[in-house]
């Protein structure tokens, strides 16, 4: 296993992560560490890491539940993930199986592509009139608009996606194990503007049960828009942006990455016992009693 320290997140982040073990460290029965691990996926066929950020072990019963520790800048929604979309459409298929071939030339149209013979090529495939695509937003940007992909080929997608097992793999992916088989029991959030705005004495402590949460989605539904996908409480967009200095051509532009925050994950599951709200000791208490 390697240490990916310096690759992830952002310094407020790291800084989180730490304090958050020191801070679970003071109360009696816990102990608390940091894990920065990457590991082998068989679902991809590479190494990967997951999404642990901290361990939290309760001396008293021997338990340890595995954390993914967000301190995002406020309530709003923020990148919980970006994978390439070869990556995704893999594990999907380790997950579930047989992916459609349509579903793969929309993710490759809808998403885009380094290379501009394969996405046109997916354009294609999808029955795209690429006379009509948009020069700025989408030829440039190596990238097809929901508005311009047959409404046929959007409902075939869809019905792929509304899948029980597709929702379960997609959430599974996104936010509770990466491609690895290591999950996150909860995710914890502390919104925070600066490292001086997080305070391990206030209330403004939230926790989700992960199980519990890639239970509901089997509730939710997809929706295709323009340029983002949304489920749920989640949204799915292509990483790169449109501005004059983009690079649609390389690395990482046409990842795609899954968005969510404190507010639409509250408006989603706030009333069920997946969602909880209060200061970090009552939080860890909720945590070993669910």
């Amino acid at each position: 296993m390697t240490n990916m320290r310096g690759s992830k997140g952002n310094k407020k982040g790291f800084f989180f992560q730490s304090k958050l073990s020191e801070n679970i460290d003071k109360f009696k029965d816990y102990e608390s560490g940091e894990v920065d691990e990457t590991l082998y996926c068989e679902s991809i066929g590479t190494t990967s890491r997951d999404k642990v950020d901290n361990y939290v072990l309760k001396t008293d019963s021997n338990v340890t539940k595995f954390i993914s520790a967000k301190c995002p800048g406020n309530f709003g929604a923020f990148q919980m993930s970006s994978f390439t979309i070869p990556r995704q459409l893999r594990f999907l298929e380790h997950k579930v199986g047989f992916v459609p071939q349509i579903f793969q030339d929309f993710c490759y149209a809808y998403f885009g592509h380094v290379d501009y013979d394969t996405w046109m090529s997916s354009n294609t495939a999808c029955g795209v009139d690429v006379s009509s695509l948009c020069p700025e937003d989408e030829v440039r940007r190596q990238r097809t608009l929901g508005i311009n992909i047959p409404t046929d080929v959007k409902d075939r997608a869809l019905q792929y996606l509304n899948s029980a097992d597709v929702k379960e793999a997609f959430v599974q992916m996104h936010l509770i194990s990466g491609f690895t088989d290591r999950s996150a029991d909860y995710q914890i959030y502390h919104p925070a503007k600066t490292e001086d705005d997080i305070d391990f004495n206030s209330d403004n402590f939230y926790a989700i049960n992960l199980e519990m949460l890639k239970s509901d989605c089997l509730n939710w539904k997809w929706k295709i828009g323009a340029s983002t996908i949304n489920f749920g409480p989640l949204n799915w967009k292509v990483r790169g942006g449109g501005g004059k200095r983009c690079t649609p051509t390389k690395g990482s532009y046409h990842n795609a990455q899954c968005f969510s925050g404190v507010t639409n994950l509250k408006s989603a599951i706030g009333g069920t016992d997946a969602f909880f709200k209060g200061t970090l000791p009552q939080v860890l208490n909720y945590v070993y009693k669910n």
